[in-house]
């Protein structure tokens, strides 16, 4: 029962907050939840859960308010994140920032890499049309390269860190590693239908399949390295896609 309650809750809470955009009443819940469940010696683990979402709402919410939207307010996020867990003092280990074992699951790593690059390279060859390109195609090609590599960079370290490290932690913590999968990909995944490229109900089944993807190479390495990796990969090669496609 817990664990399909963790899963409701990532579900319930990323679809009022990044579908419906009503953050308000989402927070709400999720504070009512945060004070019911987190200090009971009994479902303790579960109120940590709903507190990370609700930290992570919270301060999206804030900078978006000041008109820092995604995804350049992560970086807020996880420093705010970075502060509420690291105040009960986890092990490196718990957080997965170990090799593990990533040196047995490169050839994994390279065919979810492959598999999603080809995924989602197709759906925006094909819906390059009615995608509002991000990309300053304006810009030397130079520049861009580095644009490139630095904004996949970014998004591979600052997400990672945020759901397959601290939320997926807190989900496994409550949930077991095999529903840790879903419930941090279903909640990243619903990030994606307001924000990102692809968006909308693309963008939810892509990136909840992908974030399902990256917490699989998680609990298969017991490392997050990896999966940045992947990560890294994908959105450079989507960013170059977006700028030949947007230059044709």
């Amino acid at each position: 029962m817990t664990k399909i309650l963790t899963l409701l809750t990532a579900f319930v809470s990323g679809i009022g907050y990044f579908v419906l955009g009503k953050a308000l009443w989402v927070m709400i819940g999720l504070f009512l939840l945060t004070v019911i469940f987190r200090f009971n010696s009994k479902t303790q683990y579960f109120g940590k859960f709903v507190e990370i979402l609700l930290i992570f709402c919270l301060i999206s919410f804030l900078i978006n308010e000041l008109g820092i939207y995604y995804p350049y307010s992560l970086i807020i996020v996880l420093t705010s994140l970075v502060v509420a867990i690291f105040v009960e003092g986890p092990e490196w280990s718990k957080l997965y920032f170990i090799p593990g074992k990533s040196n047995n699951n490169f050839k994994l790593s390279a065919i979810l890499s492959l598999v999603v690059v080809l995924i989602f390279g197709l759906w925006i060859y094909f819906k390059i049309s009615d995608i509002q390109n991000p990309v300053p195609l304006r810009w030397p090609l130079d520049s861009l390269i580095i644009l490139g590599i630095g904004f996949a960079f970014y998004l591979s370290v600052i997400e990672e860190i945020i759901f397959r490290s601290f939320i997926f932690e807190r989900a496994k913590s409550v949930a077991g590693t095999n529903w840790a999968i879903p419930v941090q990909g279903t909640f990243f995944g619903l990030m994606y239908y307001r924000s990102g490229v692809p968006n909308g109900l693309a963008g939810v089944i892509l990136g909840g399949l992908f974030g399902m993807g990256l917490g699989y190479l998680v609990k298969k390495t017991g490392s997050i390295y990896l999966a940045m990796l992947v990560h890294f990969i994908v959105t450079f090669v989507i960013f170059v896609e977006l700028t030949i496609l947007g230059k044709t």
